[in-house]
């Protein structure tokens, strides 16, 4: 559930971005088609600030490693891809079909073990 406050910020950016396309063209047809309105891209950039922030929590630093399920088709947009960070956007794996995810979790984890028993393994 959106907010009023949140409502209200979107509305407030759809009309000032109708001023300014209504000013800009002076009578010309409005929006082109299929484009966000303001709006919708400040809901959208806001939401992606949160998922962002969570990645940053699950990741601190080059030794860590883990694994964030993004389970939404709307991650699977490229618009959507280019609003996460390049390194986290380079891995993204698109699993159309739980057993297709399980397999590719699996898959990290055990190669992420075999990492730290090859490194157990070498001679200091």
């Amino acid at each position: 559930n959106r907010s009023p406050e949140l409502l209200e910020k979107m509305s407030y950016l759809d009309a000032q971005e109708r001023l300014s396309r209504t000013a800009a063209t002076a009578g010309s047809a409005a929006r082109s088609g299929g484009g966000a309105t303001a709006g919708q891209v400040y809901y959208e950039n806001i939401c992606m600030k949160a998922v962002n922030q969570s990645i940053g929590r699950a990741i601190r630093h080059a030794g860590d490693y883990s694994t964030i399920l993004l389970a939404d088709t709307r991650y699977n947009r490229p618009a959507i891809q280019r609003k996460l960070p390049q390194w986290i956007a380079q891995r993204v794996v698109h699993a159309p079909t739980y057993g297709s995810a399980h397999s590719a979790l699996s898959g990290f984890f055990a190669g992420k073990r075999r990492e730290r028993q090859d490194a157990e393994q070498q001679p200091t």
